[in-house]
């Protein structure tokens, strides 16, 4: 077991051993989330906060090892993944002492200035994206065009949360007509389109793409399928992008979920597709099909 192994086991023990504090020292009813105008609009028990936070830290345990598995054969990635995956669990507990310490603040001292919480969020968020930006070279060993590649798709998504972080900024200050949901989502989508022209241009890793099993197997299966998920994204950003400013916020959160779950959901489906057709013409003896080539 390696330093990194043992790392991540702490941080995933991280709510459990928070717990005698969290339990001891909160009342009954506390806010657990809060909105881009710095406003708590969940509430909850810190009980189920907990339960909360240790299953997202044991759901990461789980990807953890998972990718340990996936990566057995190179070791120079396994290495970088225990590592990676240390820093993202290390930065979910940040997140959980922070939730934890603003409920305090709360139960002590009432709700905080407009803004507060939502801006040090952002900014927790934005710091871990500059780290990913910085040690990305470092995570794509004689790769340096797919380094390249994932440090535009990371200026793009820092991009996306300075915007919300001015949105939040704003928000207290501003009236309507147009919340900040809308910009949020509105972003959102312009991301997708941003991140939907990088993505053809990924060439096979563990870090950065559709890393599937089908894809990661078979690099025409790669290609094709980051061809289409870019195409695909692409087009799904351009309703994201518009129809908060034409429809009502209902409605375009409604629009928004339904397309998040088709751009995520229809890649993985179409690597699986491609790669049962690729065996069903291999099993025909038709030998290995150019995927690049096939639709």
């Amino acid at each position: 077991m390696t330093r990194c192994d043992k790392t991540a086991i702490v941080l995933a023990l991280t709510p459990a051993l928070l717990a005698p504090f969290a339990l001891t020292l909160l009342p009954e009813r506390i806010p657990t989330h809060w909105n881009l105008a710095g406003q708590a609009d969940g509430w909850g028990s810190p009980l189920g906060l907990l339960i909360f936070f240790q299953a997202l830290m044991g759901v990461f345990l789980l990807l953890g090892a998972v990718q340990s598995l996936i990566l057995r054969q190179k070791p120079k990635f396994a290495a970088i993944g225990k590592r990676l995956m240390a820093g993202i669990m290390g930065f979910q507990a940040l997140l959980m002492v922070f939730a934890f310490g603003l409920a305090w603040y709360v139960s002590q001292f009432g709700a905080p200035a407009p803004g507060m919480a939502s801006t040090v969020i952002l900014a927790f968020t934005l710091l871990f994206l500059i780290l990913l930006y910085v040690l990305t070279p470092k995570m794509f060993p004689d790769q340096p065009g797919n380094a390249a590649i994932t440090r535009r798709i990371l200026l793009a998504t820092m991009l996306f949360f300075v915007l919300l972080a001015a949105v939040a900024a704003v928000t207290p200050l501003r009236e309507k007509p147009y919340s900040g949901p809308t910009f949020m989502i509105s972003g959102l989508g312009w991301l997708f389109i941003v991140i939907g022209n990088l993505m053809p241009k990924l060439k096979t890793n563990p870090w950065a793409g559709i890393r599937v099993k089908w894809t990661l197997e078979d690099p025409q299966i790669w290609y094709k399928t980051h061809r289409f998920a870019g195409r695909l994204w692409f087009a799904g950003g351009i309703p994201l992008a518009l129809a908060p400013f034409i429809f009502p916020l209902r409605t375009v959160q409604i629009m928004m979920w339904v397309d998040l779950a088709v751009l995520c959901a229809t890649p993985i489906f179409y690597a699986w597709h491609l790669a049962r057709r690729k065996r069903r013409l291999s099993q025909a003896g038709r030998g290995e099909p150019d995927m690049s080539r096939s639709a």
